[in-house]
């Protein structure tokens, strides 16, 4: 995006160096045709050579301007780019640990499960036992009776 940027700025300077270019022949060719006042043609020449000077040099200044700003944004988009790289892995980081997290949460889910069925089982053989002995002794006593 910046590098397009500058490419138009320096397309904008290839432009006028062109037309600096070409005012320069014109000037040239002017100046070697037959001229009837060879001092006030010069002097219009040289306000014109100066003229043309004075905007190649603005050009110069917009040119290295338009660098310097390239450079800071080029050094901006790779700090950002940076920024960026770095968030990414810490996020990554983050995701994995809390997907470890997550396995080991349902892990201590299935074991608890497994327990609660243990107990369960447990519990119910543990009722049964005591049923069979109330039933036994329920018998013992009609037995006796």
């Amino acid at each position: 995006m910046t590098m397009s940027w500058l490419s138009g700025g320096i397309s904008q300077l290839s432009s006028l160096t062109d037309q600096f270019s070409t005012f320069t022949k014109e000037v040239l060719t002017e100046a070697t045709q037959e001229i009837e006042d060879p001092v006030t043609e010069l002097q219009l020449c040289k306000k014109r050579v100066e003229e043309v000077e004075g905007q190649n040099a603005q050009y110069q200044i917009e040119l290295e301007r338009l660098k310097k700003r390239n450079e800071e944004l080029e050094e901006r988009s790779d700090t950002a780019e940076y920024q960026v790289a770095s968030i990414n892995q810490e996020y990554r980081k983050l995701l994995q640990e809390k997907d470890e997290e997550v396995n080991k949460l349902r892990e201590q889910c299935k074991e608890m499960k497994e327990q609660q069925k243990k107990l369960v089982f447990s519990s119910s053989e543990s009722n049964l036992f005591a049923v069979t002995q109330n039933i036994n002794k329920e018998q013992k006593s009609f037995s006796v009776a």
